[in-house]
């Protein structure tokens, strides 16, 4: 295939952002990153014509069909996959890190506020209490627990 050739059967692709690499990594892995079934570009090298270039043509329009919706919409490519999953991991971090801040700010606000612990902490509390003074008698059997 001429330059004009290839940059006319990949043009869609690099129009929808996708690279040089992204094109590579769709010739030979699916959508769902499994390698294609066959072994790959058809072999033109004894036959450069007309019909070899149709051939390459087709090969190409076929493996790009495969990262089409069923509207037949290109697909996100795989780095833009990628970087749509990176920021959506970072969106997520943010939401659980603004979380755990909105809880810690809730409980200062009662603890300032004099709010009681709710009763399963009093209770695990006195718990740690008395086991703490129960291995204390075992550890020093003629001291007297404090109270």
């Amino acid at each position: 295939m001429s330059h004009k050739d290839l940059a006319s059967s990949l043009r869609e692709a690099f129009l929808a952002g996708w690279t040089v690499a992204d094109v590579e990594h769709a010739l030979a892995w699916t959508p769902a990153g499994i390698r294609w079934a066959d072994s790959g570009v058809p072999d033109v090298s004894q036959s450069f014509n007309h019909h070899a270039c149709e051939r390459l043509r087709g090969w190409l329009r076929s493996r790009l069909d495969g990262w089409r919706t069923s509207q037949g919409e290109l697909l996100r490519s795989p780095d833009q996959r990628a970087a749509a999953d990176h920021q959506e991991a970072i969106t997520r971090q943010a939401i659980e890190r603004r979380r755990v801040l909105e809880e810690q700010a809730h409980r200062a606000a009662q603890v300032a506020a004099g709010t009681p612990m709710p009763i399963p902490w009093r209770l695990r509390l006195a718990e740690l209490i008395e086991q703490s003074e129960q291995e204390r008698a075992q550890q020093f059997p003629d001291h007297e627990p404090h109270h």
